[in-house]
């Protein structure tokens, strides 16, 4: 496995933001899940990264696939009383740094099992809505912290 793979998983899983940062490009490019708009930047796309570990309960990474720049790290962790299963798609750049980092996400309920009045109605409309609700609101929550608006979302 690719060492910037390696420490990745360790420090995204942990919520150390501080060394998430040395491992991603000046330029990275961050796409979340549910924010359909592209993150970009090293101190942005860090301080995001960086919540994971504090956001999202049990966060571990279950299986890695690739090779050279190209990696997939499949997760699962909870949120709140949702189980929640993704792939994180990682492309490396040719000194080792992170140089995209695009995020697939489903989180398993059933309708209605969320408090979301969006989200009940059937499995395919809760998957979609639950994952916008709670993930916009965990990303606002860290522009809102951080202090990053729109300069660093294209």
């Amino acid at each position: 496995m690719h060492p910037t793979i390696s420490q990745m998983m360790a420090v995204v899983a942990e919520g150390r933001e501080d060394e998430i940062a040395p491992l991603l490009a000046e330029e990275v490019q961050f796409l979340p899940p549910t924010y359909w708009k592209t993150w970009v930047g090293r101190a942005p796309v860090a301080a995001v990264l960086g919540h994971v570990g504090r956001v999202f309960e049990g966060f571990r990474y279950r299986r890695v696939m690739g090779q050279g720049v190209d990696w997939a790290l499949e997760f699962e962790c909870k949120i709140g009383a949702l189980d929640a299963v993704g792939v994180d798609l990682i492309t490396l750049d040719e000194a080792g740094l992170i140089v995209r980092f695009e995020v697939d996400a489903a989180f398993e309920i059933s309708g209605g099992a969320s408090g979301c009045d969006e989200c009940r109605g059937g499995r395919r409309r809760a998957v979609l809505g639950v994952s916008e609700c709670v993930a916009v609101s965990a990303l606002g929550a860290v522009t809102r912290i951080e202090g990053w608006g729109d300069a660093n979302i294209r």
